[in-house]
């Protein structure tokens, strides 16, 4: 399968890149409308991308790197090489959390009024994003003996599986991109519900992922994973503990009501529409 979406001036744009621009766009525009409900302007999620993108891509770059170290031992130039393959949404989340306490202690705002804007938004990210993994023919379990509803010679939907190298393999990124665009749907409910429970929204999004991403992990196929003691991956002990951890916290923050924190700056205030003195004096 070709990764590469096409080729401006003789520099190729790959599809990886392409699908994870997209949804970080998307999920800006997700963003700006949440922040909305709790009195913020777009120029706050503005801010806040500015600062949580970059620090987000460094992080889930080098989280992968130090995960997958098997890979880039005997060609380190390859670290800075992004077109095939190599982030981690785990490392992307620590780089977005630094950035939102950054932001927060500069801006002197709500740390968790920051983390419940991005959460939605970045597992609906999350969700697209995983179609980068499909033309990287990545993110993928065992093999399968049969399948059906075929789309094509690389996808079939029952079960979900990819074709790698001539064999059917279970389309592990097909199923968490599915799980994802659940999980974007009770967040989206449960923001609804309780718009104004600090915290919540953002320990909902942790544990909701985690604890799917912990089964994946358990099916992946990967020769670069770093395991421990060669049975289980470094990865899938780190969504158990994040999942039990963040339930733990989901349910601490929900009995209390959410986290208490300062107001909106004025810098960030919804700035009320000018009158029309026209339409008054009519």
């Amino acid at each position: 399968m070709n990764n590469i979406a096409f080729s401006i001036f003789g520099f190729d744009i790959y599809w990886y890149g392409l699908i994870i621009m997209t949804g970080i766009l998307v999920g800006i525009v997700i963003s700006t409308k949440l922040s909305k409900k709790r009195g913020y302007s777009n120029e706050m999620i503005l801010d806040f991308i500015l600062l949580a993108v970059p620090l987000g891509v460094v992080g889930a770059r080098l989280y992968y790197v130090v995960f997958s170290w098997s890979e880039f031992a005997g060609h380190p130039e390859r670290i800075f090489t992004l077109q095939m393959q190599g982030l981690a949404i785990y490392g992307a989340v620590i780089g977005g959390l630094i950035a939102a306490w950054i932001m927060a202690k500069w801006r002197k705002m709500s740390f968790w009024d920051l983390l419940d804007c991005a959460a939605p938004s970045l597992i609906l990210a999350q969700a697209m994003g995983r179609w980068g993994n499909f033309f990287n023919q990545e993110l993928y379990g065992g093999v399968i003996s049969s399948v059906s509803g075929q789309i094509g010679s690389q996808l079939a939907l029952f079960p979900p599986a990819v074709n790698i190298h001539g064999e059917w393999h279970l389309a592990l990124f097909l199923i968490e991109s599915v799980w994802n665009l659940v999980v974007f749907g009770i967040l989206l409910a449960y923001w609804h519900k309780k718009p104004n429970e600090r915290g919540s929204v953002f320990w909902l999004y942790c544990g909701l992922y985690a604890s799917v991403r912990a089964v994946l992990e358990g099916m992946r196929i990967s020769e670069f994973s770093l395991m421990i003691f060669g049975v289980i991956r470094v990865s899938q002990v780190a969504s158990v503990i994040i999942a039990i951890f963040a339930w733990i916290m989901f349910y601490r923050n929900h009995k209390r009501g959410g986290y208490t924190g300062p107001e909106v700056p004025d810098r960030y205030k919804i700035k009320p529409e000018p009158k029309d003195e026209t339409a008054q004096e009519a």
